[in-house]
């Protein structure tokens, strides 16, 4: 006899058109078939499926599974679970949000959230979301213990998400600031829940102490009663590393309290403490410096942000990112945790053996691999997230020139750099066997003749010896994701397309397609493109943002 399992989508919310075939191509791999009525997918199935990855499926708000004797099985996803927990986390109280996660299932089912646990903790610009990245897992049938990896690890989606699934993961980034919020996203979670509190109050006394002793004002005050404070005095600030950088991005109130807590923390023994209050202050420095938080690149605003409420926010969101930690101790045992590990490397995707990770020295080592490549002269990774870097000693002002030029996707371009790249575009393009497909060849060609044809600016007109870069450093990447894959393995790359003006016209840059006819050299096979077309992703502040994204599946 047969046994029968429905699979039931998410009613308030309902799934966009890919995150419907993902939910399909999921229930595939654990059952093999799959029937679809309306939002329900239904299975017949000769063999019982595992609790366990029933309750891993990513697009379904719950399971009915019925056995051949007529037992029916009310099962809720893990995933559904992490969602309510973010709203638990958001609860008015500590007292309020303990109880819930005491109960979790209970939590009326709401909304899809994109940001529980730590991938609320810090902004981060063009990363992917959590339940795309799981999806994967799924898919691939990755079992506990598989190894997954991610090249382009941004704030560390892709770590966080091995954790919760038993999984162990590797991440690199070449920007410094990404492998360290990947790093803190994932230690901080296996981090004592009464350490955390015990030291955020221990610094939160220093703090109160410190302000009221040098006659700092801040809304912190506002919620503490009879604190108090003497007349202003003045605070050194040369304890703030490249303090002749950020002296130039704060107001004096605002460096005086940046000064305050970076000592601080700096007294914190405790690492995985202290990293989820680093990153708590790195999130709050856009917000309270002379930079416009509404453009990418730096940029002066035209009025100083008060900052006075600097100190307080701090408190605010270091005390809410803790309560992240307890939940995932509440959900510890619900979840079968057995922290596996997670290993991050500031490094270069171009050359894996740089990264220092041992699994990535030897060829066929990694199960699945999962990333979001930057997109082709769209995103200024450094430049946006200097202040960070620069406050947490990260990298210091004058090596950020030269980090901005080595990220794969860069805009920057040196005269030298240029002339090389053109050299070398017209020698590709006479040789017999060329190092890029012809069609990536092809495309570079017609920009650079459109171009040609009219007077453009020095953007435009660096963008072809801009575009060759990005596409052979995207295939010396593509080159080591196939050589540490295991044969048989799936690398799912998420991709976006975007546009430029060329010649007086809009050119659409088929990054996507173009990727495939690389990866196709370096001995990854297509397996299937899913376009995300009902969710653009896009820049706010460029007309040549992203416009389209798609995720690729290639095996090897």
């Amino acid at each position: 006899m047969n046994r029968y399992v429905y699979l039931f989508e998410y009613r308030r919310t309902p799934l966009r058109g890919y995150e419907r075939e993902l939910g399909c191509m999921e229930v595939v791999a654990l059952a093999g078939t799959a029937r679809r009525r309306g939002e329900v997918l239904r299975v017949e199935s000769h063999q019982p499926i595992p609790v366990s990855r029933l309750r891993g499926v990513t697009f379904f708000e719950r399971v009915t599974v019925i056995s051949p004797d007529g037992l029916r099985e009310e099962i809720i996803p893990d995933q559904v679970i992490l969602e309510k927990s973010a709203r638990a986390v958001r609860a008015s109280s500590p007292a309020h949000a303990k109880r819930l996660l005491e109960k979790v299932e209970d939590i009326p089912n709401a909304g899809r959230e994109h940001t529980y646990l730590s991938h609320a903790w810090h902004q981060y610009k063009g990363k992917f979301y959590p339940q795309l990245v799981r999806s994967t897992f799924v898919i691939a049938g990755l079992l506990e213990g598989s190894r997954v990896f991610d090249p382009f690890v941004g704030s560390g989606t892709t770590l966080v998400e091995t954790y919760l699934q038993n999984l162990v993961g590797y991440g690199i980034d070449l920007n410094p600031l990404a492998a360290y919020l990947s790093r803190a996203k994932v230690q901080c979670l296996k981090a004592s829940p009464d350490l955390v509190e015990e030291e955020i109050d221990a610094l939160l006394r220093r703090v109160v102490d410190r302000t009221a002793d040098l006659g700092i004002d801040d809304e912190l005050f506002g919620a503490m009663e009879g604190a108090p404070r003497r007349s202003r005095r003045s605070i050194d600030h040369c304890t703030l590393p490249n303090i002749g950088y950020l002296s130039r991005w704060f107001d004096v109130e605002a460096l005086d309290k940046l000064t305050l807590l970076v000592d601080e923390v700096q007294r914190v023994r405790d690492c995985r403490v202290s990293m989820l209050m680093w990153l708590t202050v790195s999130n709050l420095l856009r917000d309270f410096s002379l930079q416009d938080p509404q453009q990418l690149r730096i940029q002066r605003r035209k009025d100083a942000p008060p900052s006075r409420r600097l100190l307080y926010r701090f408190v605010v969101d270091l005390r809410h990112n803790a309560r992240a930690i307890s939940a995932i101790v509440a959900l510890r045992e619900r979840m079968s945790l057995k922290d596996f590990d997670q290993y991050v490397a500031c490094a270069d995707a171009r050359d894996l053996k740089t990264a220092g990770i041992p699994e990535l020295l030897v060829d066929g080592q990694v199960d699945h691999i999962v990333t979001s490549p930057p997109y082709a002269t769209a995103l200024p990774y450094i430049d946006t997230d200097r202040l960070s870097m620069f406050l947490l000693s990260l990298l210091k002002p004058d090596q950020r020139s030269s980090l901005e030029f080595r990220m794969i996707g860069s805009r920057e371009i040196r005269k030298r750099d240029k002339r090389r790249l053109e050299e070398e575009l017209a020698a590709n393009m006479t040789a017999g066997r060329p190092e890029l497909p012809a069609s990536v060849l092809g495309f570079i060609r017609r920009l650079r003749d459109l171009n040609r044809s009219v007077q453009v600016g020095f953007r435009r007109e660096n963008l072809p010896s801009l575009l060759l870069k990005y596409f052979r450093d995207m295939a010396d990447v593509l080159q080591e994701m196939a050589r540490v894959l295991r044969p048989g393995g799936y690398c799912v790359i998420i991709i976006g397309n975007n546009r430029t003006v060329a010649g007086h016209q809009l050119v659409d840059i088929p990054t996507g397609d173009l990727l495939v006819d690389i990866a196709a050299k370096k001995g990854l096979r297509l397996w299937k493109a899913l376009d995300m077309t009902d969710q653009p992703a896009y820049l706010p502040h460029s007309q040549n943002g992203i416009r389209s994204e798609t995720i690729l599946f290639f095996q090897r």
